[in-house]
């Protein structure tokens, strides 16, 4: 019998490199802290999948040309995103035990970015004290890595049909299919 579904954050990796260079060090880290793992989901910004200027290729198909890194994109609306995280982050895990975190989202202690991001580093500013806030997060150390929880956690949980248009995740045997 299958156990309650969860997300579990278990490593954070950010890193100034590029695209090629991020994708060896993403199956580097995979290697070393998952060694027993066969494949990888992974979700992206869909601005991943956008021809670059100087040679058309997009960071999508440069990551699973050099490395075999699929992407799947993330939503692109800003509050399907954030309802993505907030699905996670306000119900609570039916059937866990006493002794565990009630939560759906369990982030390891050592994913300092995304406990630190959620702690008050990923923000929206005040528009000039009217108790309204600016659509945008302001651009911090922790946006990139919550903006790519962002992405993940937007297309992993959808709940009502309308969501579901916009958040549908992709079904993981179809994903296999695709790495064959």
């Amino acid at each position: 019998e299958a156990g309650p579904l969860r997300c579990h954050i278990l490593s954070e990796l950010y890193m100034d490199v590029g695209v090629e260079e991020f994708g060896r060090q993403v199956l580097q880290e995979t290697a070393l802290q998952f060694p027993q793992a066969t494949s990888c989901l992974d979700w992206s910004d869909p601005q991943a999948f956008a021809g670059r200027a100087n040679d058309k290729r997009s960071a999508a198909q440069e990551l699973r040309a050099t490395c075999g890194i699929i992407l799947q994109p993330g939503a692109m609306d800003l509050t399907a995103r954030r309802n993505g995280v907030r699905r996670w982050l306000t119900r609570l895990c039916p059937g866990a035990k006493a002794t565990e975190p009630a939560g759906l989202i369990l982030v390891d202690p050592s994913c300092v970015m995304i406990r630190d991001g959620f702690r008050g580093g990923y923000f929206y500013h005040e528009i000039e004290k009217t108790g309204r806030y600016r659509e945008i997060p302001s651009k911090t150390e922790f946006s990139h890595t919550m903006n790519a929880l962002e992405y993940a956690l937007s297309r992993c949980l959808p709940i009502s049909s309308e969501d579901e248009q916009e958040t549908q995740p992709l079904d993981f045997a179809d994903y296999l299919g695709q790495m064959r």
